[in-house]
């Protein structure tokens, strides 16, 4: 029996920085914060949730729905760093 969730044949993938963005809101960092971890302002971290939001199906609004998918999520899940990031 496959246990793995159903994706829709249409769902993309979180690039690299959602992913983190979303790893930072669920350790509990407010924008402002995660905005200064990164490195970006708070209008691209904001962006960076509102289309990991996109992507990540389901009916609770976007930040509980984020949180709680990042803490069942499954390995298939995991975005490749692009190779020019992994350098710096």
């Amino acid at each position: 029996m496959n246990t793995s969730p159903k994706r829709s044949p249409t769902a993309q993938p979180l690039t690299f920085q959602e992913l983190r963005t979303v790893q930072f809101l669920a350790e509990g960092l407010s924008y402002h914060n995660i905005a200064r971890a990164m490195g970006l302002s708070v209008e691209t971290v904001r962006g960076h949730l509102k289309r990991a939001g996109a992507k990540v199906p389901g009916d609770l609004p976007v930040r509980p729905r984020l949180i709680q998918w990042y803490q069942g999520r499954r390995p298939f899940y995991y975005p490749t760093e692009p190779a020019d990031q992994a350098a710096r």
